[in-house]
Order: C-alpha cells, then sequence, then structure tokens
C-alpha cells in the first residue's frame, strides 16, 4: 500500500483510470458507502432498480464511471485496513 501511494503520488492523477467497484473493502459497494458515511452524497441504484438515489459526488468522483479521487481513495483504504486491524 505504501509503494501504491508512492507511485500514484507521483503521476500527479487526481482520479483513478478504474472505476468505484475496484477497491479494498469486502462489500462490493463499500468505497460509495465510505463515500457516504464521511459526507458525500452517493449512489447505490442500479438500472433495474427504479428507487431516485442522490448523485454520486463530484467532489469524490469523477463523473465517468465514477472513478473515486485518489486522495479519497487512498484514505478508504487506511480506513479499511484500521477496521479490519491488517
Amino acid at each position: 500500500l505504501h509503494k501504491w501511494k508512492t507511485r500514484t503520488a507521483a503521476t500527479g492523477m487526481a482520479y483513478l483510470r478504474s472505476s468505484a467497484s475496484y477497491h479494498l473493502d469486502v462489500r462490493e459497494d463499500g468505497l460509495k458507502r465510505f463515500a457516504n458515511a464521511v459526507g458525500g452524497t452517493t449512489t447505490t441504484a442500479t438500472k433495474r432498480s427504479k428507487k431516485k438515489r442522490p448523485p454520486i459526488s463530484p467532489t469524490l468522483f469523477a463523473a465517468d464511471y465514477h472513478r473515486p479521487k485518489l486522495d479519497f481513495f487512498n484514505e478508504h483504504c487506511d480506513h479499511v485496513v484500521q477496521k479490519n486491524e491488517l
């Protein structure tokens, strides 16, 4: 994880290339739930769901493919490590 943070910081990227579904948490929606917990709004609606949900926070996720901000993703990784005592 330290190497990940060091190398991604060196690239200067603001958002990950992968969508919010790729993360370290066990739950599929772990990153989106974490966004809710820290005050960002997220959506958990699927194409099959007719329920209206608030949009994913533009401050935490890019509009295309819901790619998370790098610093937010790293914060989530730290949270998962601490939560699971890794």
